[in-house]
């Protein structure tokens, strides 16, 4: 199920020639156990960064979830992927994000129960920029959110951290959603008719 975890935000600047207001970091989670996402909404309060959450719990509800979104310059600055999940798990999601015009770009942190070295070789081989695994100290969880903001500086024409203003020459404007693959299709329906074994 898709959730929005929003931080209060205060913007920074003035309407009276001071500098832009910076908008809020932008993150997709996709990760199928609850208690890791009420765990990653919480350290965000307690980092004290100003980020905006989104959870999804598979790969599937990810990708419809960003070819939901109409523009490029309103995708999310950063990816936090679990590899275990039904439906489309992550190693999957990652072939299915690398083969997208435009999805590649956003950066991929794979955030896994796993400590396989085969795992994070796979995962780096399919397009993740790191590998993270999951810690019971909550602590480390703060300290993994605060390491979110400099990560996601890292996509290509991010409008992290300024105003979000575009150029016209962007072309941003042009962004079209793209077909699912007939792969993920299936997957999804997989899904459909678990989740609604009625129909």
């Amino acid at each position: 199920m898709e959730r929005n975890a929003t931080k209060s935000k205060e913007l920074k600047g003035s309407k009276s020639g001071g500098k832009a207001p910076t908008r809020s970091l932008r993150i997709v989670m996709a990760d199928d156990d609850s208690n890791d996402q009420l765990l990653m909404s919480m350290a965000a309060d307690d980092s004290g960064i100003d980020a905006d959450f989104v959870f999804v719990d598979n790969g599937a509800k990810l990708l419809i979830y960003l070819n939901s979104i109409m523009h490029e310059a309103e995708l999310p600055d950063l990816i936090v992927l679990d590899l275990r999940m039904p439906g489309l798990d992550g190693h999957r999601t990652l072939d299915e994000l690398q083969k997208h015009p435009t999805f590649w770009q956003i950066p991929v942190v794979v955030f896994t129960s796993s400590t396989r070295p085969v795992d994070e070789v796979i995962s780096f081989e399919r397009g993740a920029r790191w590998f993270e695994t999951k810690s019971s100290d909550y602590e480390s969880m703060i300290s993994f959110v605060k390491s979110l903001q400099q990560r996601a500086a890292q996509r290509p024409y991010s409008t992290f951290g300024s105003s979000g203003e575009m150029d016209e020459d962007d072309g941003f404007d042009d962004f079209s959603v793209s077909l699912i693959t007939s792969d993920l299709i299936a997957d999804i329906e997989e899904q459909i008719m678990r989740d609604f074994p009625e129909l």
